[in-house]
């Protein structure tokens, strides 16, 4: 992790003036200033946003939208009972399959269905689309990951038999199901917005725009109609599982 360092801030505010000079912006009043939250550059006393505002009085500093968002996703997920366990249990298929021989059995099993080879990654709390990848992952996997784990209860070749058959258990319930796919259509959205807050080509108005339709479209999805979209994917996935 990287520590605090005035000299790193001094050279990095240093950089930032130069590209205001060369762009000859430096003649006009800057208003705003926005940074992720490293004590380096939000720091209130010698991080760069407090060097900037010392040469522009009114350069108020705003914390990354897309990193206050993605905090308010981390949140969301570490908060919710049903986020927990869909992530916990995601969490978990990393670990169980991040064994080679699990790993090499898994992807053997998507050659055998036909599905595209891809896999679990671990969760993490800076690689933003993370969550939303592996909800989609786990979904385009689920009769693949389904079947290796049966084969190895079935088996019972492997010590850690009892991990495979807690991960099963809770994966065939269909709260798990549900909640997997709601998820995956929340953090879509979400995904395609954070994209978008850091885009370089970006725009306050069309950020303000896909914001805004964003929420109209949660809105939407909280509605009635807006859920039997949703189980329209839902349960010809269910029925398909539960016939194979």
């Amino acid at each position: 992790m990287l520590t605090f360092n005035s000299n790193i801030a001094e050279s990095l505010c240093a950089k930032i003036f130069e590209f205001l000079t060369e762009n000859q912006l430096d003649k006009y009043h800057i208003v705003a200033q926005s940074y992720d939250g490293a004590s380096v550059m939000s720091g209130k006393f010698n991080g760069v946003q407090s060097k900037v505002k010392n040469k522009f009085l009114y350069a108020i500093y705003t914390h990354c939208m897309a990193h206050r968002m993605n905090f308010v996703v981390i949140d969301m997920c570490t908060i919710l009972k049903e986020t927990r366990i869909v992530f916990n249990t995601i969490e978990s298929l990393y670990k169980h399959f991040s064994h080679l021989t699990k790993n090499k059995t898994l992807v053997t099993m998507q050659r055998k269905l036909g599905i595209k080879i891809s896999k679990i990654n671990s969760l993490s709390d800076t690689r933003w689309s993370c969550r939303w990848k592996n909800c989609e992952s786990v979904i385009n996997n689920y009769e693949a990951i389904i079947a290796v784990l049966q084969e190895e209860i079935d088996n019972q070749l492997d010590r850690n038999v009892n991990e495979a058959i807690g991960i099963l258990s809770i994966m065939q319930k269909g709260s798990f199901v549900v909640f997997l796919f709601v998820l995956q259509h929340v953090l879509c959205s979400i995904n395609i917005l954070s994209n978008k807050f850091q885009d370089k080509a970006a725009t306050l108005g069309e950020a303000a725009n896909l914001i805004n339709s964003v929420i109209l479209s949660f809105e939407n999805a909280r509605s009635t109609m807006g859920f039997s979209d949703l189980w329209l994917d839902i349960k010809p996935f269910v029925i398909k599982m539960m016939l194979n």
